[in-house]
């Protein structure tokens, strides 16, 4: 791990402090910039710790707030955030009649709204994903001209997938970028060293991004939270965490009942497709609304909002 020591400055606008003193990293990140854009990054090393769950919950958060996002699910093998809330672009995106082809004939670049939605829409008719391939320029490039046309992206990342984020991050000047764009990785962990580690690396690798550990009580079948405490585990994250230097939520639990699971996996059904179905229980639907509810609020205190 290479250490940074002194000030980082990102023109002017952007201060980072990142130092290391008595073996604990420190960052300081200035949340009172003007911010225009925001993107999301959902990731986290490990599957089956709750990542989609939670990407349905900060879907469910921007709407709410009237900032409709632009949602980029780059999990090829399993596109569940794509299969729940862009449908019929997921039915686009497994049809065989797409020409690949079409899909790069050139756009005249207008700068009114509708011609950046054209844009945007046929840049997302394909689904994107972030290769380990250094040399898979097309998607990258791709993802670098979405991120710059939309207001408020969110990206949920598949797991395993640390390397194609690094190949993006490393091509993109990261400092232009964070002068208009808050840049967040809400990281979903499962308590274990090696995904706290592997956050650690990206704080010193990227300050010019924001972060957030994600405690995924909410659903998960790997999570290790109840056998670890953070402090013995990855005690500068924990320091960290303590000065609130780095932001942290927990998302709680939330019990549905078995045949709401079941369509929940079946049907591919968002949290608004539940709450406002008639044939759901209301005892359980009023139980999840309770719940996305405290999650939200969770959420807007780290101020990324």
């Amino acid at each position: 791990m290479t250490k940074i020591k002194g000030q980082y400055m990102v023109q002017k606008k952007v201060e980072e402090v990142i130092t290391e003193s008595n073996g604990h990293l420190e960052a300081h990140v200035d949340l009172n910039l003007k911010i225009l854009k925001h993107l999301f990054i959902v990731g986290g090393e490990k599957g089956g710790v709750g990542k989609t769950w939670f990407t349905y919950i900060l879907i469910e958060l921007l709407l709410q707030l009237d900032r409709d996002p632009t949602i980029l699910d780059l999990d090829r093998t399993t596109p569940n955030v794509a299969k729940a809330y862009l449908k019929d672009m997921y039915q686009q995106w497994s049809s065989a009649n797409i020409q690949a082809e079409r899909l790069f004939e050139p756009i005249e670049r207008a700068g009114d709204e509708e011609d950046r939605q054209v844009l945007l829409k046929k840049l997302l008719s394909e689904q994107i994903v972030l290769s380990n391939n250094p040399d898979d320029t097309k998607n990258r490039d791709k993802l670098s001209e979405v991120v710059e046309l939309s207001d408020n992206t969110i990206i949920s990342l598949p797991s395993q997938s640390q390397l194609g984020l690094c190949h993006w991050l490393d091509e993109t000047d990261l400092a232009r970028l964070a002068t208009t764009t808050r840049i967040v990785l809400f990281w979903v962990s499962d308590g274990s060293y090696e995904s706290l580690s592997l956050l650690e690396n990206f704080m010193y690798k990227y300050p010019e991004l924001q972060y957030c550990l994600v405690v995924n009580k909410g659903i998960g079948t790997s999570s290790q939270w109840e056998n670890y405490r953070l402090g013995l585990v990855n005690p500068d994250l924990n320091q960290m965490i303590v000065k609130k230097e780095l932001k942290a939520v927990v998302i709680d639990k939330v019990v549905l009942s078995e045949e709401l699971s079941i369509r929940l996996q079946r049907e591919n059904l968002t949290f608004t497709e539940i709450l406002t179905n008639p044939d759901i229980n209301q005892r359980v639907a009023y139980r999840l609304k309770t719940w996305l509810e405290r999650s939200f609020t969770t959420i807007k205190s780290t101020g990324y909002f």
